[in-house]
Parts: structure tokens; C-alpha cells; sequence
């Protein structure tokens, strides 16, 4: 993910991973992101006269259609702008911007997210449309950003160790079924 800021708007660069492209995943005829979560400082929505709305958003990406709304993302937590496609749309990469906000600036869009037992984090996305190996997973949520890294250099979001912990384990099952099966 990058943000960059102008004079006038904020714009997003949010793209998957290339290792969405190597084993043991394979992408799927409708791979991408299916949601994108970030969220305001109260302190800015706080200040006078400063007010957040769908028409804020200009979506730069081409394809299908997207929505904003304020939701829950998972474990992850509510959200204050949630941009999600319907059904199954999906982008590798969605680019949008944030215009005609008086005052706001990188840092405003990285807040955490609240009430949700993994909360916390700055960001969250939804990825679709890949599997594992032979498991049944086709998609999973991801999260980043907590406070620790200025907000203007946030990394890409890794997969999560126990993430792999799990695609592990749930390979070496396969493994031993089909072993079985053979005898």
C-alpha cells in the first residue's frame, strides 16, 4: 500500500501480494481485493467543520462496481470507511482518493480500529478468489498498521506467521489422508 498527499486530496494505492502468485497458492479466475478498511482520527472529525462522506471518495481504479460504507471487518474491528465490491468484485489493485477535506493529511487516515478482538490496526482488506495447495481456503482478511511506523512509510501488509502456522499444518494432513488412502 502507498499514500501519497497533495494539496487538494489524500490518494491510496492498495495492491495485493505477489505472494498470492507462488506456491502454495494458486489465484483463482476471480482473484483480488474484495474489501478495503481504514479509519479517521477523532481528533480531526472532532475539529470544527470537519466532516467525512461517500462523496469524499473518487474511485481512480476501472472495473467493477464499489461501495463505502462503516462496518466491521472481520475480526478486526469496525471501520470508519469500509470500500467494498458486490458479489464478485474484486481488484488486484484499488485506487482511490480522498478530496475536499480542508486540513487533513496522511496521519489523519491512520487510526485504529475498535471493538473487535484482533482491533487495532490502521488498515484491513478482504483477499478472494485463491487456494491453498488442495485445502478448501479461498480467501482471507489481513491487517496493518499499529502505531509503531509513521504512517507515510507503512509497509506491505505481510501474511501472518501463524497463517502459515496453519497452511502448514493443513498441508501435512492432506498429506497423511492421501498416504492412507493409498494403502
Amino acid at each position: 500500500m502507498t499514500i501519497e498527499e497533495s494539496a487538494d486530496d489524500i490518494k491510496f494505492t492498495v495492491s495485493t501480494l505477489d505472494t498470492f502468485s507462488s506456491d502454495p497458492f494458486n489465484e483463482g479466475g476471480n482473484f483480488g481485493m474484495q474489501a478495503f478498511g481504514l479509519n479517521i482520527e477523532d481528533d480531526f472529525l472532532a475539529g470544527p467543520g470537519n466532516t467525512f462522506d461517500v462523496d469524499n471518495i473518487e474511485f481512480l481504479s476501472s472495473g467493477p462496481e464499489w461501495k463505502v460504507t462503516s462496518r466491521s471487518l472481520s475480526q478486526f474491528g469496525h471501520f470508519d470507511v469500509v470500500l467494498a465490491g458486490k458479489g464478485d468484485s474484486r481488484l488486484d489493485e484499488l485506487v482511490f482518493l480522498i478530496t475536499g477535506i480542508d486540513g487533513d493529511n496522511i496521519s489523519t487516515y491512520a487510526a485504529p480500529s475498535s471493538e473487535g478482538p484482533d482491533a487495532g490496526g490502521w488498515f484491513a482488506a478482504h483477499v478472494a478468489g485463491f487456494t491453498i495447495g488442495e485445502t478448501n481456503i479461498t480467501s482471507a482478511w489481513f491487517a496493518g498498521g499499529d502505531g509503531s511506523v509513521p504512517p507515510n512509510e507503512i509497509p506491505q501488509i505481510p501474511v501472518p506467521a501463524a497463517f502459515w502456522l496453519f497452511v502448514s499444518g493443513l498441508l501435512g494432513l492432506v498429506s497423511i489422508t492421501r498416504r492412507k488412502r493409498q494403502v
